[in-house]
């Protein structure tokens, strides 16, 4: 797609056009407009930022541009006054770019924030084609993009912020929100304070195993769940939901192949944004791989166990935050047993794909930093988070 001259031709057209409107176009607006197209984890760690923002700027209209999924969740925050949604893949060929900067060409803005680490293609073509008096966005690792592709899309912002490419992200929402003027920001566990409806009937105590995930090589084997679930189910004769959408049939069917157990409950590809809030709201805890519902769980107040990889580093886990609350919730991470040396590889190495492995490029495959993660230090992180909620229930 890089390589297309089409493509190419495309976007720089794009680019001279937009940098002319806007040296002409330099009127002040009192709108702000915010790119976060990310996954549905992030924008969910995103939320107290979003918070801060609409109080900081609550004169100004706030525009947010996300996915369909984050799309229902921004609704229910109500910080935003206008919501647009994202469609990635018009933005992937030269027809869908002039396409869509027909479609926003026109809207003008005050200021642009683009806060997500690492930054996607599209997030930076949407970026170009806006008109906007200031754009800011955080410089991140490369990601998927080759890095001389990032290097010529950071020309599209008039500053970027460096966030600290090892800290974790909540970290970096921090120090990108303090250099664009929210002095007094932060960093605090995620809360979704919103009204959870009811919508599916549910077992009166239940946890959640969450089996699937976005990309085949960060899950853990669902055999191995099994073992976990039906250990939990002995000792606390509990229900189990296993939680996942379309793309974790395969998943399912690995875990439920094992034995029938009138316990487990599967509502793999079966609910809607709501029931899925709802199913994790309403559970005991939660267990899965590196996923939306663990960063929805602890904004819920779920506690829950991450079954992650090193490809990130400390990204994502465990938590760090600047100021803490009495009733925040952090997940256990649990990881290998040894630190491998390709620890972070998806930051350290540029031009890396986040799916594969290293060594294996095949994206089909379980990463050896997950795979090698035993039944036994996952079960240990169960005791370990039965004896916090007893301790939190006679404390």
């Amino acid at each position: 797609m890089f390589k297309s001259l089409t493509y190419r031709l495309a976007a720089r057209a794009i680019y001279c056009c937009t940098q002319k409107k806007r040296k002409k176009n330099r009127a002040d607006s009192d709108r702000i407009v915010i790119i976060k197209v990310d996954g549905l984890g992030d924008f969910v760690l995103f939320l107290n930022a979003f918070a801060a923002v609409r109080n900081k700027f609550h004169d100004k209209k706030i525009t947010l541009i996300c996915g369909t999924v984050a799309k229902t969740i921004a609704e229910k925050c109500g910080f935003f006054d206008e919501i647009i949604l994202y469609r990635e893949r018009p933005f992937f060929t030269a027809r869908g770019l002039i396409f869509q900067y027909r479609k926003f060409r026109k809207l003008k803005f005050d200021l642009l924030l683009s806060p997500s680490h690492p930054r996607a293609l599209g997030e930076d073509m949407l970026a170009m084609m806006l008109n906007a008096k200031e754009k800011i966005a955080s410089v991140g690792e490369a990601g998927s993009l080759p890095y001389e592709v990032k290097e010529r899309l950071n020309g599209v912002y008039d500053r970027l912020v460096d966030t600290g490419l090892h800290n974790m992200t909540l970290i970096q929402t921090a120090v990108f929100l303090r250099d664009v003027g929210l002095s007094d920001y932060k960093a605090t566990v995620p809360q979704i304070k919103f009204p959870i409806k009811r919508f599916v009937y549910t077992p009166a105590n239940y946890f959640v195993i969450f089996v699937g995930g976005n990309f085949k090589s960060k899950r853990w084997d669902a055999a191995k769940y099994r073992i976990i679930a039906d250990r939990i189910i002995k000792k606390t004769d509990w229900a189990c939901i296993l939680l996942g959408d379309d793309r974790d049939v395969e998943d399912e069917r690995a875990f439920l192949s094992e034995k029938t157990d009138a316990h487990i409950f599967s509502f793999v590809g079966k609910t809607n944004i709501d029931e899925y809030l709802q199913l994790i709201d309403g559970a005991r805890f939660i267990i899965g791989n590196d996923s939306s519902a663990i960063h929805i769980a602890n904004a819920l107040g779920v506690p829950s166990i991450a079954v992650c990889g090193c490809d990130s580093g400390e990204k994502f886990y465990p938590y760090a935050v600047e100021e803490k609350h009495p009733d925040d919730v952090v997940p256990i991470a649990v990881r290998t047993a040894e630190k491998p040396d390709c620890y972070a590889c998806t930051i350290n190495l540029p031009n890396f794909r986040h799916f594969e492995c290293i060594g294996t490029e095949d994206a089909s495959k379980t990463k050896k930093c997950i795979e090698s993660i035993t039944v036994d230090s996952v079960w240990a992180a169960c005791l370990q988070l039965f004896n916090n909620i007893e301790e939190k229930k006679h404390g």
